[in-house]
């Protein structure tokens, strides 16, 4: 029994020593690590149009606007328009105000009409290229969908460069090197680990597409060639409770720190880092902070305590799984007719992800086991072995029964942990993400087309508006003009900045044909009159229908 009593203490010194050194080594690369994110100024409006609209027609106008009640007051030839439109405000100013009133309201549905026609063709062409990219169609579906004188390749490139562009419209960004290694340094509600098994993604047609695409230096994150994910929007999520094994974890961890202190390399503390996500220096910036129980200096176990994690309130991701992967595998259980769309494309759009949980949105994923586990499942594996050899070499003794009761324990613990792993991640699915991804595949790419569509409108009515109100204005001028409307348009308890793409929105009223060049420096930017905006969009989307 002494002899006995020597291995098991050898193994589970070994053990502990293999997981100290482990965790010494994740410490220490820990310490490198970001524990916030300097995220940049909003650049999208995510108040419903509606509300927008509202707003920019509560503005104050110009006088020289509302001067006549008429068209004729503002195109009328000679004196008499306006002699028309100076008697006019005199007689009813009421009236007239509220004759252009109605005006405006006409003009903000005719900018939406015009911006829909602006983005006709290409939403068009992309739903067009997604029916013969769609992976719930047959091979046959997907072979009528293409043009005779086309193949699967050109429609693949060119639905990318036409999906790209709309994400780049609709504000979103491709997720970095820099932000997928902050995400995956840590870990928040998603404690179960996981694995997704890149070669069952087809990694050539987005090769073709790095090469080739102007937009894809910026993609540079690892497997990038297998699966895209853009995001835009960052948001604080928070989860409060007493957290008892969250806690647990952080005393086993913190015991193991003081074991691995030999291991890890010397050297001075360093101070916490920032994850830049600022793509545009100009932009005004603020930061969220990872707030964890670690930060805390002891764990109070029965105390509710409150995380913190920079999450992305948008995620947009595309990957082409293989034939032989699960996904695929999937869909034919699921009855679909064989042999499917081996062009098939899957689009999912998420909300709320936290960053460091953002392994939920990885496709092909397998459930992995803990360290922790590991080593358990390694120490019962080690006691049965030495109880089943004693009883073959010596006599049965009296630790023969604790050793296999030990080890069988430490085997069954081991089991169960890794099924409570597994259902707690089919929980997460079921509970948790399916309420983040409101959309896949058809639905969402039409969720990115209204997002693209709903921007662009908000845009321009909000630039119009702008000028229609306060006259001729600098770029700068009018870029400050249109913040304040954003920061009045934000909810009360809205901590964000908001910064509005000026040089977009005058650009797009210049294509329009309602913008104007002031004759008075320095104030370049102007809009026509009321009236004449109204004859020049009913111009424009009569030669666009």
């Amino acid at each position: 029994m002494g002899v006995d009593g020597i291995i098991v203490g050898v193994v589970v010194a070994v053990a502990i020593g293999v997981m100290a050194y482990k965790r010494a080594h994740v410490s220490n690369a820990g310490s490198r690590a970001c524990t916030r994110v300097r995220c940049c100024a909003q650049r999208y409006i995510d108040r419903p149009e509606h509300l927008v609209s509202a707003k920019c027609r509560s503005l104050p106008p110009l006088p020289r606007l509302w001067s006549g009640g008429t068209p004729g007051g503002a195109t009328g030839t000679g004196g008499g328009g306006e002699g028309a439109a100076t008697a006019a405000a005199a007689e009813g100013g009421d009236a007239g105000a509220a004759g252009a009133g109605e005006v405006v309201c006409r003009v903000l549905k005719l900018l939406r009409t015009a911006v829909m026609l602006k983005l006709k063709n290409k939403k068009e062409q992309l739903e067009q290229d997604y029916s013969a990219l769609y992976p719930m169609s047959t091979a046959v579906q997907a072979e009528g969908a293409v043009m005779p004188s086309e193949n699967f390749e050109q429609v693949e490139q060119r639905f990318l460069h036409n999906l790209v562009r709309m994400l780049k419209k609709a504000n979103y960004t491709p997720l970095t090197k820099e932000e997928l290694e902050f995400a995956l340094a840590d870990e928040y509600l998603l404690t179960v680990p996981l694995q997704s098994d890149w070669n069952k993604l087809e990694s050539s047609m987005l090769d073709r597409f790095l090469k080739i695409d102007k937009y894809a230096p910026k993609i540079n994150y690892p497997y990038c060639n297998k699966f895209l994910v853009f995001h835009r929007g960052f948001i604080i999520d928070k989860t409060s409770g007493v957290l008892f094994r969250e806690k647990l974890d952080v005393f086993i961890n913190r015991i193991l720190d003081i074991l691995g202190k030999p291991f890890c390399s010397s050297g001075k503390a360093r101070e916490p880092l920032e994850l830049e996500c600022n793509e545009d220096p100009s932009l005004p910036t603020y930061t969220i902070d990872r707030v964890r129980l670690q930060n805390s200096l002891l764990p109070e176990f029965w105390k509710k305590s409150t995380v913190q994690e920079p999450a992305f309130k948008e995620v947009f991701t595309l990957c082409k799984p293989t034939p032989d992967s699960q996904t695929t595998k999937a869909l034919l259980l699921k009855g679909f007719a064989s042999p499917l769309n081996a062009h098939g494309i899957f689009l999912h759009s998420f909300c709320n992800i936290p960053m460091a949980d953002l392994e939920l949105v990885f496709p092909e994923q397998k459930i992995g086991i803990k360290p922790l586990d590991l080593v358990t499942l390694t120490i019962g594996i080690v006691f049965s072995v030495i109880g089943l050899l004693r009883e073959v070499f010596y006599d049965n003794g009296p630790g023969l029964s604790a050793l296999l009761i030990g080890g069988g324990a430490l085997l069954v613990q081991t089991i169960f942990s890794y099924l409570k792993n597994m259902l707690k991640y089919q929980n997460i699915v079921n509970s948790y993400l399916n309420v983040k991804r409101p959309a896949s595949n058809k639905a969402a790419l039409s969720h990115l087309l209204d997002c693209v569509e709903q921007q662009e409108v908000k845009e321009v009515i909000i630039g119009w508006s702008v000028l229609n109100s306060y006259g001729a204005l600098t770029l700068q001028e009018f870029q400050n003009k249109c913040d304040a409307l954003l920061k009045a348009l934000a909810p009360p308890d809205n901590k964000t900045p908001l910064s509005f793409e000026a040089p977009d929105s005058l650009n797009k009223l210049q294509k329009f044909g309602v913008l104007t060049q002031s004759n008075v420096w320095p104030y370049p930017y102007m809009t026509p009159h009321l009236y004449e905006v109204e004859a020049i969009l009913h111009k424009y989307i009569n030669s666009h229908t």
